[in-house]
């Protein structure tokens, strides 16, 4: 994706080309910072700190284009416009001191400095970025602060329509970007802040790329958890002792146990039925006294299992017929275990409370195909009257409470790798004063290259613009066809246009033929469309008259929209059959 300001963190690059003389001097490269990724030019700027009367004179070589020698006495201290080759480029640093320091007279080499960047116009270069090299831009706000000393740096009202192109803030440094035969409108006056925004933050004048970030939200209710578990023949007849192995009653008591270590501020009511059939144990006087019975032997059971024994309450019910739904009928041997919120009450397995105001919320993190990140945090701030229910969190399905400031629940996620799913879950409580606001999620995280960044996904008010948004803002009507093109239907309209200015027409990157088969390859050799119109074995595409189209030559437009359509081919003129496109050339066909 194309980006109108790129890259620069200060950095000392070290000589890996000529040897650096011993007294050489010490010079930082402020931008481009070494490996990183960067337009289809870029302006290479020297730390405005350094001593000048040590470096009167410096030039600047893009693979073997040399740029002219700047005099640093002149208060310049960078080359603009430096144009790249597609892919990977070698800048060279040449510094020089005059032969004669004390007449001020000559000049000679004294040492010589390399970096490498990459030139990221994936119509050329491709979408694959070499490993090793970061996008790291440049306008952020404290890194304005290094050339605020000799640049204005803030937009003023003055900006928006200049009077003369020197007037506007862009112009000192980026005075070559509009240059071309064709020049987009805004450009030729120096709109820059019609596409580009100055408030954005935490880069300014970018727009919206797509973003590796996919962030949901789910609102569950909180309800209490049932679990009915048929026990014939867990017990002896008319007998609180087992009939079965402990290890067996665990295993029967599974599903429950394992809901409970999910849910740690839950508390577990015990519930035993018995059947209908006779007594025959003196110890016991009736059903109720020997389901009692049967419920301490099971609570003990439980906390030899792990449950903690405050989170148990036990009952007997004695005889009683199968909760409505369940299977069987008449009486019936059965456990039925609720876990429950704590601070709510069960008496009965018949009569739950009411969980009113109780949420869980679910925040879904989905981050793909970027680049690896440290000091993953994620913030949920909670709305008034909203109460987060402690042991409720949890991190992909595992128990982690957050830290709580305020109002604000944070989990620190620590470093992840170029691809990764979180999911966090916790269980709110609203009272009746409350909003029905969601609560609101920010994640923090630090780059590669050291920049924290701050993501808000569910803030509401203003908005980046993505690139096809700021285009179709003036371009309307691009993407009304039916079947749209592959780049455009993605939002990648700068991956054929350049939006400043271009030696081609309609802005594109390359001529109109050679820019399509950079893609479609298979077009560029071999039979296209259908023989018989002209001479040879193919319909040609290119190095002739264009019929419907006087004074254009032919080319892949001349057939297909390569924005929108109403067939699936694209064709031009707004038609959808094959030969009602090919009689706007052949009228007699």
């Amino acid at each position: 994706m194309f980006t109108l300001f790129r890259t620069v963190i200060a950095v000392c690059v070290m000589a890996v080309g000529t040897a650096v003389a011993a007294d050489a001097p010490a010079v930082t490269i402020h931008y481009p910072v070494d490996r990183s990724v960067v337009g289809n030019k870029v302006n290479f700027v020297l730390d405005f700190a350094t001593d000048w009367s040590a470096v009167p004179f410096f030039q600047v070589l893009a693979g073997k284009r040399e740029y002219p020698v700047v005099e640093t006495s002149s208060g310049r201290h960078a080359m603009q416009g430096i144009a790249l080759e597609p892919g990977v480029n070698t800048l060279t640093l040449r510094l020089f001191a005059y032969k004669d320091a004390a007449r001020k007279k000559g000049m000679e080499l004294v040492s010589t400095r390399e970096i490498t960047i990459y030139s990221d116009v994936p119509v050329f270069s491709g979408n694959a970025i070499p490993e090793g090299f970061t996008v790291r831009p440049f306008h952020t706000r404290g890194q304005e602060k290094d050339c605020s000393g000799c640049h204005r740096m803030d937009v003023e009202p003055a900006d928006l329509k200049p009077v003369q192109p020197a007037d506007m803030i862009c112009y000192t440094c980026h005075k070559s970007i509009p240059t071309g035969k064709h020049i987009h409108g805004p450009a030729a006056v120096w709109g820059c802040i019609s596409c580009h925004d100055p408030d954005e933050g935490p880069v300014k004048y970018r727009f919206a790329d797509r973003s590796p970030w996919k962030i949901t939200r789910t609102t569950q209710p909180v309800e209490p958890l049932v679990f009915t578990i048929p026990s014939d023949g867990v017990f002896n007849s008319s007998s609180s002792s087992l009939a079965i192995r402990r290890k067996q009653l665990k295993d029967l008591l599974a599903e429950p146990l394992s809901a409970l270590r999910r849910h740690r501020a839950y508390s577990m009511f015990l519930e035993v039925h018995t059947d209908g059939a006779p007594i025959r144990n003196p110890r016991y006087k009736d059903h109720r006294q020997l389901a009692k019975s049967r419920a301490r032997v099971l609570s003990t059971l439980l906390v030899q299992f792990g449950v903690s024994k405050a989170k148990i309450s036990v009952v007997g019910v004695g005889r009683s017929s199968p909760r409505a739904g369940e299977q069987g009928s008449g009486d019936s041997n059965r456990i039925v275990i609720v876990l429950h919120p704590a601070g709510t009450e069960v008496k009965s397995s018949e009569k739950l409370p009411s969980m009113k105001g109780w949420e869980r919320q679910v925040v879904q993190i989905t981050y793909a195909n970027g680049p690896a990140v440290s000091g993953l945090t994620v913030r949920e701030a909670l709305p008034s009257h909203v109460q987060y229910v402690r042991d409720t969190g949890t991190v992909q399905g595992r128990f982690r409470n957050p830290r709580i400031n305020k109002s604000a629940l944070i989990w620190n996620l620590g470093g992840r790798k170029g691809n990764f799913e979180e999911t966090i879950a916790y269980v709110v409580r609203r009272t009746g004063t409350s909003s029905k606001a969601p609560p609101e999620t920010a994640i923090s995280y630090t780059q590669q290259d050291g920049v924290i960044v701050n993501y808000a996904p569910f803030e509401k008010g203003k908005k980046r613009r993505t690139v096809a948004e700021t285009c179709l803002s003036c371009h309307q009507g691009m993407l009304d066809g039916a079947f749209r093109h592959g780049p455009t239907e993605a939002g990648y309209c700068n991956l054929c246009h350049d939006p400043h200015a271009s030696p081609n027409p309609a802005w594109l990157r390359k001529p109109a033929w050679d820019l399509c088969v950079t893609c479609h390859a298979e077009m560029a050799e071999g039979k296209h469309v259908v023989a018989g119109f002209v001479s040879g074995k193919t319909h040609p595409t290119k190095g002739r008259s264009d019929p419907a189209r006087p004074g254009r030559e032919l080319s892949c437009a001349s057939c297909h929209n390569a924005h929108s359509g109403k067939s699936r081919s694209l064709f031009v003129y707004g038609v959808k059959e094959r030969h009602d496109l090919c009689v706007q050339c052949h009228k007699n066909f």
